[in-house]
């Protein structure tokens, strides 16, 4: 029963190395994800805005030029 001990230390000092060892890449990926969401919320919000501006401005042009006529 004594020989099972050794071999769980390892694994957990294994187990705790990769922890560690892996946090960084993990979290900086993640972060990136949470980056590339913002900004293509933004980058698609805006274009909305835009292409709602630019709507506006057709119909009332085309509202002044029916009623100037």
């Amino acid at each position: 029963m004594s020989g099972e001990k050794p071999n769980k230390a390892v694994v957990g000092i294994g187990v705790a190395a990769c922890a560690v060892c892996c946090v960084g890449p993990i979290l900086g990926v993640l972060a990136a994800i949470g980056v590339s969401t913002g900004v293509g919320y933004a980058f698609f919000g805006l274009g909305a805005v835009i292409v709602g501006a630019a709507v506006a401005v057709l119909v009332v042009l085309r509202r002044r030029r029916s009623v100037h006529c």
